[in-house]
């Protein structure tokens, strides 16, 4: 048999392709032991290996019985190769005994490693490439049939088949998680990775960043220059997004012209908010966007952010928070970053519900009424709220203690002001009269679209775990949850505020004070999901809501 000739720079093929379908990758790696395996065992030689080659270097892919060092190192001096030839030739190789063949007795794995008998076959990719080799050694002479070389073909093609179906399939999935104009992630892909930081960030301790870019106006690109024009834009600041964060945050296109970064590890609102005026300036202040034959033009950004204390938040509740943060900058003028922790009362207002906006009126009417700043009806309000997330309940409940807590004093607008403003201990008569409030809120209320599902959480906030409160002398469980967090929040609330008829507590006697009552007065778990939220809270809201808001923004209106 005439010896064939030296491979030369075609093996480099075989590296490109190597590259576009990788045989040393983690989904191949499984696939090619069990080839090795599978070839060592069913043609009885000691030996297999699947090998790929560059210009240079034999890399081994998986081995079977390869002796050391090479069996560690998984590379193979070139010179050593006989593979190469399989591969350089895409064809099938026999040795029956390289000592005596004139081929290879001269060859270093003949003459140092001791191979005798060597049985390879190209491995063969989707278009008929040759992407590597798998072959089998033996130490003694082998003369190899027809039919062990159709074995070991089979096996090969076999291996190939699966590993190809194995990164189809990875690559479709891929793509399921890569939004197609832009290449960025998708929804689908940055809502997974939202849910594996935060669970990291429970474990390492860890805050996370998340921020919304809205292009501004984007329409008008559209209506003018049409939406090919459109979708260079896209692409653009896709482009800028990408370019303005670190290696490990993650861009996505959230949907339409918005844009999401998750950032992890980011420490606080105002880094935050530094990382999101960054990448606003690298659009709004950038070059104008090339829009091919159409011109170009200049396109402006707004940023809401959200930042998470670790595992102090869930996915819905930092999208949301960057939602509300981003509606505020397009509401303040557009062009600009804002995170959620710098939004007042009157943004969070234009973002709630109708149903919260009754809530709030009607509160606001209730304070007017007592003589008080309704700054109390808002605390209760956001604890209820942050205290319903905490223990993970759905939205519609969270909703409801929201409204409960805005409304769970609303009525005492049937108070006598004579009661309400009263700095001594109340009589028998104007006691009883006090405790009427909570079912005549929950009358008021009852009949209103849109508000009355607060009704329970505003006739049972004073009950008592132990049933020892009114109006109906509930005890434990048969009180409604909201009624129970609207307790505790307003319990937190009202210690922590001054009253006509005493001077508030400090923060911690507050805390102690709840965890004294925690099974008498009030549900221990809610207590404790309150005081989770409170320490979750940052600064501006942990010593007290109130102290945070501009109450002029909110009495006045």
């Amino acid at each position: 048999m005439q010896a064939p000739p030296e491979p030369t720079g075609e093996t480099s093929g075989c590296a490109d392709n190597a590259r576009a379908m990788p045989l040393l990758d983690g989904i191949a790696k499984g696939i090619l032991d069990r080839l090795t395996r599978l070839g060592a065992s069913v043609l009885d030689v000691p030996t297999a290996l699947v090998s790929v080659t560059d210009d240079d270097r034999h890399f081994v892919a998986s081995s079977n019985g390869l002796a050391e060092p090479w069996a560690s190192r998984r590379e193979i001096p070139f010179t050593h190769s006989i593979c190469r030839q399989v591969i350089a030739h895409g064809a099938a190789i026999c040795v029956t005994d390289g000592r005596t063949d004139q081929r290879f007795s001269a060859h270093p794995a003949v003459v140092e490693e001791f191979v005798v008998a060597y049985l390879g076959v190209p491995l063969v990719g989707a278009e008929n490439e040759v992407v590597g080799s798998v072959c089998v050694i033996d130490v003694r002479p082998r003369i190899w049939t027809a039919d062990q070389i159709a074995l070991l073909e089979d096996l090969a093609a076999a291996a190939m088949t699966e590993l190809l179906l194995r990164q189809a399939l990875r690559e479709e999935e891929r793509r399921s998680r890569t939004d197609t104009l832009t290449g960025l992630a998708n929804r689908r892909a940055m809502d997974e990775a939202i849910e594996l930081e935060i669970a990291r960030s429970r474990r390492e301790n860890r805050p996370l960043g998340f921020l919304l870019v809205d292009i501004d106006r984007f329409k008008t690109v559209n209506d003018t220059f049409g939406h090919t024009a459109g979708d260079l834009a896209l692409i653009e600041v896709a482009r800028r997004l990408r370019s303005g964060v670190r290696g490990y945050d993650l861009v996505a296109r959230w949907g339409g012209e918005e844009f999401a970064v998750l950032m992890p590890g980011i420490p606080d609102e105002s880094s935050l908010g530094r990382a999101g005026d960054a990448l606003r300036r690298a659009v709004s202040l950038g070059d104008p966007i090339d829009l091919g034959p159409d011109g170009s033009t200049k396109l402006r950004v707004s940023v809401g952010g959200a930042h998470a204390r670790p595992g102090g938040a869930t996915t819905q509740q930092l999208a949301d928070e960057a939602d509300t943060a981003l509606y505020a900058a397009k509401r303040r003028g557009r062009d600009q970053c804002v995170i959620a922790g710098q939004l007042t009362p009157a943004d969070r207002a234009a973002e709630a519900p109708d149903s919260v906006r009754v809530a709030m009126a009607l509160a606001r009417a209730s304070c007017l009424r007592e003589g008080v700043s309704d700054i109390h009806c808002l605390q209760v309000a956001s604890l209820s709220e942050a205290t319903a997330r905490q223990l993970k309940l759905d939205e519609d409940l969270i909703l409801r203690c929201r409204l409960g807590g805005w409304l769970h004093d609303v009525g005492k607008v049937a108070m006598p002001e004579s009661v309400l403003a009263k700095p001594g201990p109340l009589d028998e008569a104007e006691r009883l009269m006090i405790q009427a409030h909570p079912e005549i809120g929950a009358h008021i209320v009852g009949d209103s679209p849109g508000i009355c599902d607060a009704a329970a959480a505003i006739r049972h906030h004073h009950e008592r775990f132990d049933g020892s409160g009114y109006p109906g002398g509930l005890a434990g469980f048969d009180i409604p949850i909201e009624a129970r967090i609207v307790a505790a929040a307003d319990a937190f609330s009202a210690m922590t505020s001054d009253r006509v008829y005493r001077r508030q507590m400090t923060i911690e006697d507050a805390l102690d004070e709840l965890r004294n009552v925690a099974g008498s007065h009030l549900d221990p778990d809610v207590v404790d999901a309150l005081i989770a939220a409170l320490a979750a809270r940052d600064a501006k809201s942990a010593t007290s809501c109130a102290t945070a808001i501009d109450e002029a923004s909110i009495s006045r209106r």
